[in-house]
C-alpha cells in the first residue's frame, strides 16, 4: 500500500468517530517537510533518534464548526443540518470553554479511531510529548481559531506487538462505586 492510501485509511478511520451533532471538528496537518518533522521531534521529550517517520500528523479542530454545520457535517441530510446547527448555536455560542472541550473530546476520539487503523495496518504509533504546543503553532501556521489536540508519529520502524494483557476485573463496578 502507498503512502496516500494508508494516509486515506488513517484519516477515514477518524471520521469514523461519534461527534456531537455530527460535527467533525477535525483538522488534519500531515508534516511532510523534513525540516518541520525534524523541528517536532525535536522538540518531542519522547523522541530518541529513532530513524525517519512515515507519517507526522497533527491533529488539530476547528473551534468555530458549530457556525458553519452544513461544512462540517457532509455525510448526513440537509434537515439533520439544518437541526445540528439550530443545536450547537443553542450550545456553542455563548461558550468558549464548552465548544474548545467538545473539540478536544471529539478529536480524542478521532485520534483513537487513527490509533487503532495504524495497529491495523501494522504502523506503530507515538504520541509526541510536546513541551511548548505554542511552538507547533507558530510552526505550523495553526491560527487561534483551531485547538491542536496531538501530534503523533506512525512509522512500521515503532511497530512491536502489544503485550497480552488480561483486564483487572477490580476495576469493574456495577451500578456505581
Amino acid at each position: 500500500m502507498d503512502r496516500q492510501e494508508t494516509l486515506h485509511q488513517l484519516i477515514s478511520a477518524a471520521f469514523l468517530a461519534p461527534t456531537s451533532f455530527n460535527l467533525q471538528h477535525f483538522r488534519f496537518i500531515d508534516v511532510q517537510d523534513k525540516d518541520k518533522q525534524q523541528t517536532l521531534l525535536s522538540a518531542a521529550a519522547n523522541w530518541a533518534d529513532e530513524g525517519e517517520p512515515e507519517f507526522v500528523i497533527a491533529l488539530c479542530g476547528d473551534n468555530n464548526s458549530w457556525q458553519e454545520a452544513a461544512n462540517f457535517a457532509k455525510h448526513v441530510s440537509d434537515e439533520f443540518v439544518e437541526m445540528s446547527q439550530q443545536k450547537a448555536t443553542m450550545v456553542y455560542s455563548s461558550n468558549e470553554v464548552t465548544r474548545r472541550d467538545e473539540v478536544n473530546r471529539t478529536n480524542g476520539f478521532a485520534f483513537t479511531n487513527m490509533l487503532v487503523k495504524a495497529h491495523q495496518l501494522g504502523l506503530g504509533s507515538r504520541v509526541l510529548e510536546i513541551d511548548s504546543p505554542s511552538s507547533v503553532t507558530d510552526l505550523l501556521n495553526i491560527s487561534d481559531a483551531y485547538s491542536l489536540s496531538a501530534v503523533v508519529v506512525f512509522d512500521k520502524a515503532l511497530a512491536k506487538p502489544l503485550l497480552k494483557c488480561q483486564p483487572d476485573l477490580n476495576l469493574i463496578s456495577e451500578d456505581g462505586f
